[in-house]
């Protein structure tokens, strides 16, 4: 349990650092911080923290996360953190009430899939299997051929 002066010096350094929020207390200073303002909750220690900034609209937003794995780093279990390339695949789809089954561009891009591509549909094991067939030099041609007609 802190002592008086320990609460007073605290409570001075959360002053100062809600006047200056862009420093954010990293390492030692962080967890010294912490322990040291154990009444608090966690929306107070982030803020206090410094772990906070100023929204376009001019709102305060709290950065919890980020304050959550700096604390975790300075303990000595960093996370590996890192922005996702958009939304993650999910494997799954659904089927549309006039019975279409839409794929995704992210699984067409995965397999190099194009507009006009001819997929194969096998059933294994009760399994729907879609097999990109190869382009015919012929059609290739032809769809070459439309292409530069209706261009014109």
């Amino acid at each position: 349990m802190p002592n008086e002066a320990d609460l007073l010096v605290s409570k001075i350094d959360l002053d100062w650092l809600r006047c200056c929020p862009f420093l954010m207390l990293t390492g030692a200073e962080l967890i010294a911080f912490v322990k040291a303002n154990e009444e608090m909750n966690q929306m107070e220690l982030a803020r206090g923290a410094g772990y906070v900034r100023v929204t376009k609209s001019g709102r305060e937003q709290v950065l919890v996360k980020k304050f959550y794995n700096e604390l975790l780093a300075a303990k000595g279990m960093p996370i590996a953190v890192g922005k996702t390339p958009g939304k993650a695949a999910l494997y799954e789809t659904s089927v549309h009430k006039s019975g279409v089954i839409l794929l995704g561009k992210t699984y067409s891009e995965q397999f190099g899939l194009k507009a006009g591509d001819v997929l194969r549909i096998e059933i294994e094991d009760e399994c729907i299997k879609l097999v990109p067939l190869p382009v015919k030099p012929m059609v290739a041609a032809a769809t070459a051929a439309v292409g530069r007609v209706v261009a014109a």
